[in-house]
Order: structure tokens, then C-alpha cells, then sequence
């Protein structure tokens, strides 16, 4: 830890200037977000979370990290690179693309393109430019990136590579920590993952992708749900009942024996939502649900999807879909040219996801 003692038994005090501290005793007793943090320099709300954090101000620390959030929610990773005055260090396009295309959960010691120049692993995490003259611990670091939300969190992995291992951590933290524990340092060591943060973030094929990446997830989390992920890898997808007739026009989805048993695979109060249901099969189911080859799709097997001849979709289909197509590299051409999901009303928002998914899939050439 960075404020371990010395062998002497002396702990590090951070220096902390009377203005910074006049501002914190201020940051303290305001209900609000005092005014004069949106004057702070970037370096300066840094200093204001370690000063923050040190003295245990939880009400400042708040302030502080809500005003460092609400300047870089949003931006993308040259946004941010300017903002933090960093340096792109990654050597190539080609090693700053990969930062920014790697899953959320990557954890710190995941060695990827932007890091295997580097015989000796990922890079320290060294002083920004834009935070010269502020000695800020590691800690500090990353608790000032408490409120920054997980979009912003992934472009910070593509300003440089000292960015990415603080992005890493961060993510890695807030998505696979199990209580009590350290966070992991490699994808052999999540065990854990809260999905729901990562579809809340509009991430929902990261589902897929720790199915296919992490060799020992065990659970999915969702706000007092929790999905045993080797219970999913069992169910049967395609098992219904004996009598049920198969739909022409909107299938249903988890209906039968099929819902029957990927709800035993889920301890919870109450119905999981649907989101939950679609990210366990994304994850870890097998075979197929409705024409839909899950198996296949996560495993990265297929390069052409065609539903034209096949039963229509329906909106629950279409949002399956936009947990899978992105994390298929070798497909490169889908037909949904019978399946009019316009006709689902309310659910357009669920076309609009199903679009922007095939539009993360840049190996796509053909889309019907």
C-alpha cells in the first residue's frame, strides 16, 4: 500500500498547501458541490482527493471525486489525452487500438499488444505531465477515478500506457473484486463479474467475451441476483414443451422447461430481468435457443448468420443478438432481411442496440 510505514514506524504525510486545505474544510461542510471545484485544474482535484482521502473527509472526498468526474465522463480517449496532458506512448496505432478494444475486466497484469514490447510486463504507473509537481499516490490515483463512469473509464485504457494500467486496475476493481479481497491481477483469477455494470455501460457483449476468456468465472452479479455460470453451461437452451408449436412471427424466449432450468441456475428474490437471463446465455449457454447457434457465436466459429429462412427473431432474439455479434472477429456477413423488427413498437430501442452492436463488429462486410 501506498501509505504503508517506514521501518521506522513513520507513516507518509502528503504535503497539503493552506489553500488546499481551506478548500477542504469548505469541501466539508458544503451539502453541494462547492462552486470553486469547477475552477480547479485537474492536478489540483487530484491533490484535493489526496488531501481528502488522508484525512478521511468522506463528504470532501465526495465533492472531489464528482468534480474530477464530471470533467472527463464523456470524453473519448484523445478528449482525454489532452485533457490530462499525457503522451501517447503506445508506439502504434495498431497497440493504442487494441488498449481501447480489450474487455472492461481485463486486469492489470493481462498482457495485450499495447504491452508485449515490454520483456518485463506491463508498464509503472508513472507521473502524468499534467501532474507535474504533484506527487499523488497510486491510491489517491484511483480513488479520484471513483465517479468516473465505466465508457470514460475503458477510453482512459488509450491515452498511454500508464493510463491503461490505472484504467485497468479501476475497471478490474469495480467489475471482479469479491469482498475482502484483492482485485484481480490476471483472467485466471476472476471468479466474479458484475455484468450489470457492464450492460449498464452499454457493454452487453463483454458477457460473452469473459465466457469465452475467463476460464474460471463462477458467477454473474445483478443487483441481488447472482447466476451459478457452470449451472447455465447444463441447461438445454432448445428444450421446450412437448406440445408447444413452434412460432412463425415472435418467438418466446426462456419459455418451458428451458426457462425452468436457467432459473435454478439463479439465486435471487423475485424475477430476473431480462437483461440478466440474455447475459447468462451470452456467457456460458450451450447449444442453441431458437435458430441462434449461442455456442457457436461465443466461441467465435461462424462467419455467416443467416435468419431469412429461419423463424422470425423477435426483439428478445434481436437483443441476444447484441450480446454476441460483437466479440465474433471471423464474421463477416448477417441477413436479417425477413425479420422486420421495426413492427415491435416499444422496442425500438432494442433495433437501435442490435445496431450499434453490428456496428462494433468491424469485421462485418455484409449486413442485410
Amino acid at each position: 500500500m501506498d501509505d504503508a510505514p517506514t521501518e521506522g514506524g513513520v507513516y507518509p504525510v502528503p504535503t497539503i498547501a493552506a489553500a488546499e486545505l481551506a478548500v477542504l474544510r469548505e469541501m466539508c461542510e458544503a451539502d453541494s458541490m462547492p462552486a470553486r471545484l469547477a475552477q480547479c485544474s485537474i492536478s489540483e482535484l487530484f491533490r484535493l482527493v489526496e488531501g481528502a482521502s488522508f484525512l478521511d473527509a468522506p463528504g470532501a472526498l465526495n465533492h472531489a471525486q464528482r468534480a474530477l468526474a464530471s470533467r472527463l465522463n464523456g470524453k473519448r480517449a484523445d478528449e482525454l489525452r489532452e485533457l490530462l496532458g499525457a503522451t501517447d506512448d503506445f508506439g502504434s496505432a495498431e497497440n493504442r487500438v487494441a488498449a481501447l478494444a480489450e474487455p472492461a475486466f481485463s486486469p492489470e497484469g493481462q498482457l495485450s499488444v499495447a504491452t508485449a514490447g515490454s520483456a518485463a510486463g506491463p508498464p509503472a504507473l508513472q507521473q502524468h505531465s499534467s501532474l507535474s509537481g504533484m506527487a499523488v499516490t497510486d491510491d489517491a490515483k484511483e480513488a479520484a477515478l471513483g465517479m468516473v463512469d465505466v465508457g470514460t473509464l475503458a477510453e482512459l485504457k488509450g491515452v498511454s500506457r500508464s493510463w491503461l494500467a490505472l484504467a485497468r486496475r479501476v475497471l478490474c476493481s469495480r467489475l471482479s473484486r469479491c469482498e475482502g479481497q484483492p482485485a484481480p491481477t490476471h483472467m485466471a483469477e476472476i471468479t466474479d463479474l458484475n455484468i450489470k455494470v457492464l450492460v449498464d455501460a452499454g457493454r452487453p457483449w463483454e458477457a460473452a467475451a469473459a465466457g469465452r476468456m475467463l476460464p474460471n468465472l463462477a458467477r454473474l452479479h445483478w443487483e441481488g441476483f447472482e447466476v451459478n455460470v457452470a449451472a447455465v453451461r447444463e441447461v438445454d437452451l432448445d428444450e421446450r414443451d412437448e406440445d408447444e408449436e413452434p412460432s412463425e412471427s415472435e418467438p418466446r424466449f426462456f419459455e418451458g422447461p428451458a426457462k425452468t432450468a436457467l432459473l435454478s441456475c439463479i439465486e435471487g428474490e423475485g424475477e430476473p430481468p431480462l437483461e440478466l437471463l440474455l447475459a447468462a446465455v451470452a456467457c456460458a449457454g450451450s447449444g442453441e435457443i431458437h435458430s441462434i447457434p449461442v455456442q457457436m457465436m461465443r466461441d467465435d466459429s461462424v462467419s455467416e448468420l443467416n435468419w431469412n429462412s429461419h423463424r422470425f427473431l423477435g426483439f428478445e432474439g434481436a437483443m441476444l443478438l447484441a450480446y454476441l455479434v460483437p466479440v465474433m472477429g471471423a464474421l463477416t456477413s448477417i441477413d436479417l432481411s425477413n425479420n422486420n423488427l421495426t413492427d415491435y413498437g416499444t422496442n425500438m430501442t432494442v433495433v437501435k442496440k442490435l445496431a450499434a452492436a453490428l456496428g462494433v463488429n468491424g469485421g462485418l462486410t455484409k449486413i442485410e
